[in-house]
């Protein structure tokens, strides 16, 4: 598999690298012996002195090859500390994947090559080195208007919200002169509804989390003893967030999923609460150390979030992209160049938690701007995300095609041409500078932005969708509502604006031409149509779809019908409508000149400014008057309507996706 650097403000998500050579697996011209056919990726970046074996049902270990390569320890992969998880382990055969340890001075391929040999090894995994392929450059953090001057859409009392156009953007040119009206989340509202609930739980698979930093400290899941999570890397619940070589990635990623809401300083998180310490914990996952991540540490990881009651894992991070070309290429055993992860995925997918019948997980789609998502985030039980900039356009890094499933935020340190911060995706950074390095293990002579700062890439958008899904699992389990896992995912694919209608002429943007060297020009945006997933996530949207409230969808600035029919029936227009209320919060959010009113059928309302309501329409079901008492008539029907007001025009389909 071939390695990729991206330079020129480099997007902030981990591209992890893995080796292959001639025939995938490195026997050249596919000149395999029956013992070698078990080796299932190839030695390139493997990790000396350890191999990852799966052992046949019922077999016992080979202890005279052990003997002869010297072993030191042989372990199980994943370890169960309840019997309820040693039952999963067997169902799906997490039990039958052990590591074996060997003096680093042993030849990797051999000990691989020798322990084939043995009847009871089913299949041998090289652990891989995963590699970052992004430079993971951050950018501080600065003021952008005066005291005091924060944009009125403020909804908590976060001094940096304004800034966080991804949430809540009104296209101001303070933030970029590209910054679009509505290219954002669509949250603002749905914080009306919910902003999160700590019984919700989202594993953040990076670097470790600085779980201390003032603005994630009371959202942060701790376990029986205290810790924010495990690092998978030493087997071990000592956290490593300022390590060399960390860049500050899982916590700027945990800090939109879930930074502290309404507490006065800094950013908001998605489902960060209202500061009555009711936001969603961000349990710490650590699966890379200095040099990157592995398979072993990866697996390990997916695996204690699957233990642990983990409903969301977000996974800023992938594969680079070619060598695994279907689904079948990256779960079945005898074609997985990491069978491992697969089998970890496919557990923690098929395993029930308190609120479902299986997690959640969403990786990055990538950041090589070519035509096809990143594994494993392109299989079929993960969420793929794509990224789009602060003018609704697809970013210019961003993946897109077969295997993407959605779209979100993910910003870009480069507005029309010119440099620009602001843009890129605002939020929680370490408490102290980290120095980072290139992708050499040398140091750059560059740090990381300190407390709060800017990142862009698919690593940022990815988290957007884990705290919408998030969000959305707490609005489910507050009104009580049931929803198995395919169930949520599809409401939460289909819970999107469209986002085609900016895929189309050119743009002058970034354009990358992966050799190591970038420039400026017009890309086009035509090749994208289709690519970015269902369409760009709406949090509102997806609280209406689980509430099960129809919604509509007009224009600000003028007077809208909406036809009645889906809500009342065919016969709409024929009903008798006895009235329509709206309570006065919601009439003043979206700046309506009247009361809104039902006239031939048609809902009419005058809206003007963006946001989004709900209301209730009434009518009589069944003649002209409603009866009761001494009259004979209808029955009161009502339906509770959300209106989704925007300031751009609806798209080709008559509406928004």
């Amino acid at each position: 598999m071939r390695g990729k650097r991206l330079i020129l403000a480099i997007p902030a998500a981990f591209l992890l690298l893995q080796g292959c050579s001639e025939d995938r697996l490195g026997f050249k011209d596919g000149a395999q012996t029956p013992e070698s056919r078990k080796i299932v990726n190839s030695k390139t970046s493997a990790v000396p002195g350890v191999l990852i074996l799966r052992i046949e049902d019922g077999a016992a270990a080979p202890d005279s090859l052990f003997d002869r390569l010297g072993v030191t320890s042989f372990e199980r992969v994943f370890e169960s500390a309840t019997p309820d998880q040693e039952a999963n382990a067997e169902k799906f055969g997490l039990d039958k994947w052990y590591v074996v340890r060997f003096p680093e001075s042993t030849d990797v391929e051999t000990a691989a090559r020798t322990l084939a040999g043995s009847s009871a090894v089913e299949c041998i995994q090289y652990n891989t080195r995963i590699k970052r392929a992004s430079d993971g450059i951050s950018r501080q953090y600065v003021p952008l208007r005066a005291a005091g001057t924060a944009a009125e859409a403020a909804v908590f009392n976060d001094e940096m919200l304004p800034d966080q156009w991804n949430y809540i953007n009104e296209g101001d040119l303070a933030i970029a002169s590209s910054a679009k009206a509505g290219a954002d989340i669509g949250i603002r509202d749905a914080w009306k509804l919910t902003a999160g609930d700590p019984d919700i739980i989202v594993a953040v698979l990076d670097e470790a989390v600085q779980g201390e930093h003032p603005d994630l400290r009371a959202n942060m899941w701790t376990d029986e003893n205290g810790k924010f999570g495990y690092n998978a890397v030493e087997d071990s619940d000592n956290l490593e967030w300022d390590m060399e070589g960390n860049v500050g990635h899982a916590t700027h990623i945990a800090g939109t999923i879930a930074a502290v809401n309404n507490n006065g300083t800094g950013v908001c998180g998605i489902a960060g609460g209202t500061g009555h310490n009711d936001g969603v914990r961000i349990m710490s996952v650590q699966i890379m150390d200095e040099e990157g991540a592995t398979d072993l540490s990866s697996a390990r990881g997916i695996n204690y979030a699957m233990n642990h009651g983990a409903h969301v894992i977000n996974c800023s991070w992938g594969y680079d992209i070619g060598y695994l070309r279907s689904d079948n290429d990256f779960i079945i055993p005898g074609r997985s160049t990491n069978p491992l992860t697969a089998n970890a995925i496919t557990a923690y997918v098929s395993t029930s938690n308190d609120l479902m019948d299986g997690g959640i997980i969403v990786f990055a789609s990538g950041n090589d701007a070519l035509g096809e998502s990143a594994y494993p985030g392109a299989y079929h039980d993960c969420i793929s995300v794509t990224a789009f900039a602060i003018d609704n356009r697809p970013a210019y890094y961003t993946n897109y095609g077969p295997g993407c499933n959605i779209a979100a935020p993910g910003g870009e340190d480069y507005s029309e041409g010119a440099a620009n911060r602001a843009a890129g995706i605002l939020s929680t950074m370490p408490t102290e500078s980290l120095p980072l390095f290139n992708e050499f293990g040398e140091p750059t002579g560059e740090k990381s932005a300190k407390d709060y700062g800017y990142m862009h890439g698919t690593s940022m958008a990815c988290p957007h969708i884990a705290g919408v899904a998030a969000l959305g699992l707490s609005y489910m389990k507050k009104l009580e509502k049931k929803f198995s896992r395919d169930e949520f995912i599809s409401i939460l694919l289909s819970s999107v604006n469209d986002i085609d209608r900016y895929c189309r002429g050119t743009r002058y943007t970034t354009l990358p031409d992966g050799t190591g060297t970038a420039s400026f020009g017009f890309a086009d945006l035509n090749k994208y149509r289709g690519g970015m997933g269902t369409g760009s996530i709406d949090a509102w949207k997806l609280l209406m779809n689980i509430e099960g409230t129809p919604f509509a969808t007009v224009q600000a600035g003028g007077l809208r019908q909406i036809p009645l029919e889906d809500f009342f029936g065919e016969g709409a227009e024929r009903l008798t409508y006895t009235g329509v209320k709206i309570d006065k919060a919601d009439k003043e959010a979206l700046g309506l000149l009247a009361d809104p009113a039902v006239r031939n059928g048609k809902l009419e309302i005058y809206p003007l400014l963006a946001g989004a309501a709900k209301l209730t329409v009434t009518a009589v079901g069944g003649g002209e008057e409603l009866g009761g008492g001494e009259s004979m008539g209808g029955t009161e029907i009502s339906r509770e309507i959300s209106v989704i007001v925007r300031n751009v025009p609806a798209s080709e389909n008559g509406g928004w996706l």
